[in-house]
């Protein structure tokens, strides 16, 4: 016990931030690692037979169907949060499924820079 008492206490006087922590191992902040991830799965999806559940499930429109929207603002859709990334890396949602469903594109897109994240950093650039 004595010796993570040490640790703990070492490491606070310190006093490590989040940022350097990842500038050290070369890691990318866990928001982009999430944008990188679900644009990459939106790729999937797109290229998923019609057939398949996961597919059907995405596809579905409740007014289509006859289903009424309860009172109040409307729920955040998942379409409306890839769309917005998607315009957040200047892409259109009318050009997005034809760059998603090109692997090496969506590889070469939804890459997690770590560079980037780090350019105005005048540290970073002496590195």
């Amino acid at each position: 016990m004595p010796f993570r008492l040490d640790i703990c206490v070492e490491l606070k006087a310190t006093m490590i931030g989040n940022t350097e922590i990842l500038k050290t191992f070369n890691l990318a902040n866990l928001s982009s690692q999430v944008e990188s991830r679900s644009l990459w799965w939106y790729g999937h999806l797109l290229g998923l037979p019609l057939r398949t559940s996961v597919k059907i499930i995405s596809d579905f429109n409740p007014s289509e169907n006859g289903w009424n929207r309860p009172r109040g603002r409307p729920r955040t859709r998942w379409a409306d949060e890839i769309n917005q990334r998607w315009l957040s890396r200047n892409i259109t949602p009318n050009e997005a499924p034809s760059l998603a469903l090109d692997r090496a594109t969506r590889r070469r897109l939804t890459a997690v820079s770590t560079s980037s994240l780090y350019a105005g950093d005048p540290a970073e650039q002496e590195r």
